[in-house]
């Protein structure tokens, strides 16, 4: 025994045709996909930039350590000078 569906092919069509108002179409979707990424780099480009962004890193972070030692080496110094003179 084949169920009987409770929606008429007239139905099934005028929900097809409401979905159409609501919902995009495949080409839509694609459409939108490929107007959204255009404006992205390319692979090589944002390989390139992220080289050049942890290089920078680097470098700052190398000059902060470097800083670093600069401040210990001065508080060490000082240290020294407040020792011998007996000042704290």
């Amino acid at each position: 025994m084949a169920k009987k569906s409770i929606l008429s092919s007239i139905d099934i069509a005028s929900l097809i045709n409401a979905m159409k108002l609501v919902f995009p179409t495949r080409d839509e979707v694609l459409a939108m996909i490929k107007d959204g990424t255009k404006h992205l780099p390319t692979k090589d480009d944002f390989y390139t930039r992220m080289d050049k962004l942890s290089g920078e890193i680097q470098k700052v972070r190398d000059e902060q350590e470097l800083h670093g030692g600069q401040h210990r080496t001065l508080n060490d110094r000082l240290e020294k000078i407040e020792k011998q003179l007996r000042v704290s």
